[in-house]
């Protein structure tokens, strides 16, 4: 996964029949869509190992349900083991134990009807949950190891698996560095409902701008 090309690319590569090293994050872009090949395979992907069905990336594109279900057949025809290996264990340990347990600990018990909605739910439990507390217990950990904090720095959103931060025009590389250490911390899943010998390292991407939230540009670190 680590491996270049990037994974959406190769996502997006693969169910449309395109050579990955042509795509970048902003080209080319899908005609008539306007958004850039990389970001459609990004999308694709959260969907497949969401669960998400067809009507729903409909909504999330703006495209039709046909094409969609295209987009999502094929992607699961190369990405065989999420429904069979991923989708099926946590249906399975739902089933037995009506819980989920996050590799921090975090557990999540389900009291309704063993149903398709319960299970939809279920399934996006586990990584959405982890990488929602990972952002949000990262914060206290930059205010403990970078001095300035409302002084130099301070926090201004927190949207689930990035954060927004206004600094000090002298101190971005000091708090790039600072949020790359903190946020790229293993997650040990041997705790994890779905238990497996493995350490995760979510990998940071840093964005800036001098002027607005909307002019932010990728930096090297």
């Amino acid at each position: 996964m680590d491996q270049k090309p990037n994974l959406h690319v190769k996502t997006i590569g693969l169910i449309l029949g395109i050579d990955p090293l042509t795509i970048t994050k902003k080209e080319p872009k899908v005609p008539k869509l306007g958004l850039p090949y990389y970001d459609l395979g990004k999308r694709i992907r959260h969907a497949g190992h969401n669960g998400m069905r067809a009507f729903r990336l409909a909504s999330y594109i703006h495209q039709s349900v046909s094409w969609c279900e295209m987009l999502m057949n094929k992607f699961h025809e190369t990405n065989p083991k999420i429904q069979k290996v991923f989708h099926e264990g946590i249906r399975s340990f739902v089933r037995q134990y009506r819980s989920l347990t996050c590799p921090n600990g975090r557990r999540r018990d389900f009291f309704s009807r063993l149903d398709d909605k319960l299970y939809q739910e279920a399934i996006s439990y586990i990584q959405q949950a982890t990488v929602s507390d990972l952002t949000k217990f990262t914060m206290h950990r930059i205010a403990g190891a970078l001095p300035g904090y409302m002084t130099k720095y301070k926090f201004l959103t927190e949207q689930h698996d990035g954060i927004l931060t206004e600094v000090h025009k002298d101190m971005t590389e000091q708090y790039a560095n600072a949020f790359k250490a903190c946020y790229e911390r293993k997650i040990n899943f041997n705790q994890c409902s779905l238990s497996r010998d493995f350490e995760l390292i979510i990998p940071v991407e840093v964005s800036m701008s001098d002027t607005n939230w909307m002019d932010l540009h990728e930096i090297e670190i």
